[in-house]
């Protein structure tokens, strides 16, 4: 390979060795941890569904949260947790409540009753939600922000009515839109927080406090035996949210942040639905319903608009 000689050089070891390094994050952990947000995130709604048939879903969000903080905390561990913990008390708490426990759990509770490639399709709305919240923070919105609003609201509209016209599950879309809110809340307000500077050890600080939530509202209100399953898919599910949709493609999202572009890594927005739908169809034998096609394109293509804007923002 043309690469090779520059790689085994003797005359500049150093720069052969970063040399070396770059190739492999481009060649091979590049595509890597692209493949696993698109597809793990995009498997999230699958593994939901199938754990929702044996648990209930605050049982589920329990060990979710509580095996991924534990498994975060193994491989990055920090001396120092207790005292952020300690210091960001009540921020830890606040993001927890919006994004894990409000956020989280009602689109558990929602792919009850609705098709996992439907939720998933309302979740990828949220940069559009998250535009909306920054545009009521600045008081000012971009054009191309504000098409991809219009877009986006239009097409979670007509989606909406034709779900309502199916399932009728109207409190089940209601919970589901709340999530999708509360979610996109969470991340308005993360980049403002004091705890962003350390993602590993405010991901699991949020996740035990949600844990603990999730099992004290479970123990209140379920026997004990409820909160353990013998169904081999059900634990099976579980541990697949737990370890590969909040542990590892956490940490593939984070380095995928520092090796390549914000608006790049943002595409799993709109990749996700798509793998969701596809797995859907395959493994649950939901119906893939054509007049929804549109919709799905529209809402979509207003996630790409928003996403795709990566005009500097003077810094404040």
């Amino acid at each position: 390979l043309p690469w090779g000689k520059l790689i085994c050089s003797k005359k500049d070891p150093m720069s052969s060795l970063k040399l070396s390094k770059d190739m492999l994050n481009e060649r091979i952990l590049l595509p890597l941890n692209f493949c696993i947000i698109y597809f793990v995130w995009g498997m999230t709604y699958i593994w939901m569904k199938t754990a929702t048939v044996d648990l209930h879903p605050f049982v589920i969000n329990f060990w979710q949260n509580f095996i991924a903080a534990t498994a975060l905390l193994a491989f990055n561990f920090n001396k120092s947790f207790f005292t952020f913990f300690k210091t960001h008390f009540f921020t830890i708490i606040s993001q927890s409540f919006f994004m894990l426990i409000l956020g989280v759990s009602f689109i558990t509770i929602s792919v009850q009753k609705l098709p996992a490639s439907f939720a998933a399709v309302i979740i990828s709305s949220v940069p559009i939600w998250v535009a909306l919240f920054n545009a009521i923070s600045e008081r000012s919105i971009p054009l191309r922000n504000l098409i991809g609003l219009i877009l986006g609201v239009v097409g979670i509209a007509f989606l909406v009515q034709i779900e309502l016209a199916q399932y009728e599950s109207s409190l089940y879309l209601v919970i589901l839109l709340i999530a999708a809110l509360s979610w996109s809340y969470g991340l308005y307000r993360m980049p403002r927080l004091p705890i962003v500077n350390q993602p590993y050890l405010s991901s699991a600080a949020q996740m035990f406090i949600a844990a603990l939530a999730y099992l004290l509202i479970s123990l209140f209100s379920f026997p004990t035996s409820s909160l353990i399953s013998h169904n081999a898919s059900t634990i099976t599910s579980l541990f697949c949210l737990a370890i590969l949709g909040s542990t590892i493609a956490f940490s593939s999202l984070n380095w995928l942040l520092k090796h390549s572009s914000p608006v790049k890594v943002s595409t799993y927005a709109y990749i996700n639905p798509l793998v969701s739908i596809l797995m859907a169809w395959l493994l649950l034998g939901e119906e893939f319903k054509s007049e929804q096609i549109p919709y799905i394109i529209l809402i979509l293509f207003s996630v790409f608009i928003i996403v795709s804007d990566n005009k500097p923002r003077s810094s404040k």
